[in-house]
């Protein structure tokens, strides 16, 4: 609240610029998890892996491998390294295109995530309809957060619909439930063509800690087509941001940190 509160009064502007201008500071929020480079351990004490409660941290001899979409940033890891090798980026951002995009191989130097084709036919106008299939409802809190004054999604031409039939894209949060999995295909096959599909937060990105089960399909691309992933426990809101744009064409292309393969 005070970093926001000092950013009004220093641009005199209560809306943040971003995509626009640079991003306004984000005080303590975790970014993506960023193992440093040149230790040692090689996972020889694999203390991350153990208490990573859904094994989003893993190693296969002296490699190591993260799989950003299941991390919830809850920190287990940092706290057990010996070496105090592991942190977070600072930036909220991390939307992509392609689920293997949010797996790395600690050590790889990282590329470019893949450009998206601009769906020409929705200009600059997105209507969203969310359908949350099972969170804990973090995720819905952060989308409510992008019609406030301070996001202010409808600058963008981004507004919400309470009707599937009416909207461009299906934001989902949460894993599948078995309970929402027939209402959720039928608000998409509602949906009017191009059928935009966003997977918001590590349930439905991944299924996060909630592997498939008669009860839960997990990540949804295992029931839908998914044009663009965004991980985080909850994402931040300028990362669901981020995602709407990308969806669309109109976002940044590049993740820091992590190596699309």
């Amino acid at each position: 609240m005070l970093a926001w509160m000092t950013e009004v009064l220093r641009t005199g502007t209560v809306t943040t610029r971003y995509p626009r201008g640079p991003l306004p500071p984000t005080g303590a929020f975790r970014g993506f998890v960023r193992v440093l480079p040149g230790a040692s351990c090689g996972g020889s004490c694999r203390r991350c892996e153990e208490v990573c409660p859904v094994s989003a941290v893993y190693w296969t001899g002296p490699r190591g491998h993260l799989d950003h979409a299941r991390c919830l940033r809850c920190g287990r890891c940092r706290e057990v390294c010996p070496e105090e090798r592991i942190s977070f980026a600072a930036t909220p951002l991390g939307a992509v295109r392609r689920r293997g995009a949010l797996r790395e191989t600690v050590g790889t130097p990282a590329r470019p995530t893949e450009s998206v084709r601009p769906h020409r036919i929705l200009a600059r106008s997105l209507t969203v309809r969310t359908v949350d299939a099972g969170s804990c409802g973090a995720c819905e809190a952060e989308i409510q957060a992008l019609a406030n004054p301070y996001y202010d999604c409808s600058r963008l031409g981004i507004s919400f619909t309470p009707t599937p039939k009416h909207a461009d894209l299906l934001l989902v949060t949460g894993p599948v439930t078995a309970g929402m999995l027939e209402p959720l295909r039928q608000a998409y096959l509602s949906l009017p063509a191009p059928r935009l599909v966003v997977a918001a937060g590590a349930c439905a990105a991944s299924g996060g800690p909630f592997p498939p089960s008669p009860l839960s399909h997990g990540a949804l691309d295992q029931v839908l087509p998914v044009d663009v992933y965004v991980p985080g426990c909850p994402p931040h809101p300028l990362a669901l941001l981020e995602a709407l744009l990308l969806a669309t064409g109109r976002g940044p292309k590049r993740l820091p940190g992590v190596t699309a393969r």
